[in-house]
């Protein structure tokens, strides 16, 4: 609402738009240290397949640090989620 032109209404229609594409980095387990590129693109790449963000973090920390892969993550990853 900071913004010039943008009041309660327009603020909080734009927060409920974003709200999904966002949670991939704001949500309650979100940790301020980078992730790595590979872990990055797994975790998004579920997200657009309509895993929730929150599981498949959970599964990645699951997941040896040393893997770097991303389509080996991803199908590990898929291992271990819940459709």
């Amino acid at each position: 609402m900071k913004i010039p032109g943008v009041g309660r209404k327009t603020g909080e229609r734009l927060i409920l738009e974003l709200k999904d594409k966002l949670d991939i980095y704001c949500d309650e387990s979100f940790s301020p240290e980078p992730v790595a590129d590979s872990r990055r693109e797994a975790l998004e790449a579920l997200v657009s397949l309509g895993f929730e963000a929150a599981s498949v973090r959970r599964v990645l920390a699951g997941i040896d640090e040393e893997e770097t892969d991303t389509a080996r993550l991803i199908k590990l990853c898929l291992k271990g989620l819940k459709p």
